[in-house]
């Protein structure tokens, strides 16, 4: 665990290399962006860490522990203090992580068709890793280009790792193109994606351990080749389960749920 500043909480853990296990060939910042501390979501982002192996570096930020204010827009990372954002909070411990990481997994639940709210307000603030002027992208879209590619640095692999409760993979479209759109403006290397829709029914589908298996392989995959194998990718999608059976089973658990929670004399 890394410490943050005196009478802070810790903000990222690090993973690496044992002793005579050969020099760390890969630095990885990964984000979990669930509100819940025990959710799937980071039980999918843990099998992904594991299967990457011990040749890696992991920096972990669990956004739900983090003090990250919102962007004021006040332009000063551009302007007065060019590469740093004039707030005081976490968010430059991260920004120095992305900054130097060799591999980026986002992984974060569905929220009302994309990113969790917290989640978001991290990203936004990631303007202090671009400069202002405009550039052209080599699809002809204007963009504003990475200080870190413009002194020669590589850019990071990025994977987005998301999980939903409705069981069609189309619901994950509108946050697909949005981490496309973050890939792009950030200078990131699109690296794939493993979405999993109907994440609640998976136990009772009797598929959960699979699922996490895939993970792994992922992990693998990325460590070795920088990106998720199209298969892997196209697997996470499912079906896990018949969508009309998962509908039928959490409509049971919800109705259960309100059934118990629901106030005396309700």
């Amino acid at each position: 665990m890394v410490p943050g500043r005196a009478g802070e909480r810790p903000i990222s853990r690090r993973r690496s290399a044992p002793r005579g296990g050969g020099p760390v060939s890969l630095n990885v910042v990964a984000l979990a962006g669930s509100p819940r501390a025990r959710s799937f979501t980071h039980r999918l982002l843990e099998a992904f860490l594991e299967g990457m192996g011990e040749g890696v570096t992991v920096e972990r930020f669990d956004v739900r522990d983090l003090t990250v204010n919102p962007c004021r827009g006040c332009f000063s990372c551009w302007f007065t203090t060019p590469g740093r954002c004039s707030q005081h909070d976490d968010f430059p411990r991260v920004a120095a992580g992305l900054a130097r990481a060799d591999a980026i997994i986002l992984a974060a639940p569905l929220y009302f068709d994309g990113l969790p709210g917290p989640v978001k307000t991290l990203l936004d603030r990631c303007v202090c890793l671009v400069e202002p002027y405009f550039s052209v992208d080599p699809d002809g879209r204007s963009v504003h280009r990475s200080r870190r590619v413009i002194v020669g640095g590589s850019p990071p692999a990025a994977v987005l790792i998301s999980t939903c409760g409705f069981p069609e993979p189309v619901n994950f479209t509108p946050l697909e193109g949005h981490f496309r759109a973050i890939c792009r403006n950030a200078s990131w290397v699109d690296g794939g994606n493993l979405l999993v829709p109907g994440a609640g029914a998976l136990d009772p589908a009797g598929c959960r351990q699979e699922v996490l298996d895939l993970a792994a392989r992922a992990g693998r995959e990325l460590a070795t080749g920088r990106r998720i194998p199209a298969s892997i990718q196209e697997r996470m999608r499912g079906p896990w389960v018949d969508p009309e059976l998962a509908r039928q089973g959490m409509n049971h658990f919800f109705a259960e749920r309100l059934r118990r929670e629901a106030p005396p004399g309700d």
